[in-house]
């Protein structure tokens, strides 16, 4: 009996501590996106103080790939649908005429832009299905209910 016991014991010991390696594994995976993300939030800050348009674009993009690893946006327009703000759609536009127009790079306000996006920059929670109501299923064989 007790070589039962000693191997039951040893058996849960294995268990837990290779779930717990899971865990630290899954932990520090989500720490360096973590670290990533405000990586480039910071970098889309110092590019806008810089007035560099070029600069924030591909900024803004670094940190969409480090929001969204497995569907980043590939578009600004893409890219304000997800972050779900019409605010942003002004701004990206503001931001393509920017970098497609000789005129407009100089003009370019990196604060202003800056202070339109910073508090937009966040991933959005999963949609909440507010204002719907919840639909049921019908029952299974509700014919042989009659």
């Amino acid at each position: 009996m007790l070589p039962w016991l000693i191997i039951a014991w040893l058996w849960r010991k294995a268990l837990n501590q290779s779930i717990t390696g899971l865990k630290i594994k899954e932990i520090k995976k989500e720490i360096k996106t973590e670290k990533k993300v405000t990586a480039g939030r910071e970098l889309i800050k110092k590019s806008c103080f810089a007035h560099d348009p070029r600069l924030t674009h591909q900024a803004i993009f670094n940190w969409a790939a480090a929001t969204w690893p497995q569907n980043s946006p590939t578009n600004l327009k893409k890219l304000a649908a997800m972050l779900e703000n019409n605010e942003l759609e002004k701004a990206f536009t503001d931001l393509k005429d920017a970098l497609y127009s000789p005129v407009s790079i100089e003009n370019w306000d990196g604060n202003q832009f800056w202070q339109l996006i910073a508090k937009n920059l966040r991933k959005p929670n999963p949609r909440k299905t507010s204002g719907k109501k919840n639909r049921k299923l019908p029952p299974l064989y509700s014919h042989m209910a009659k």
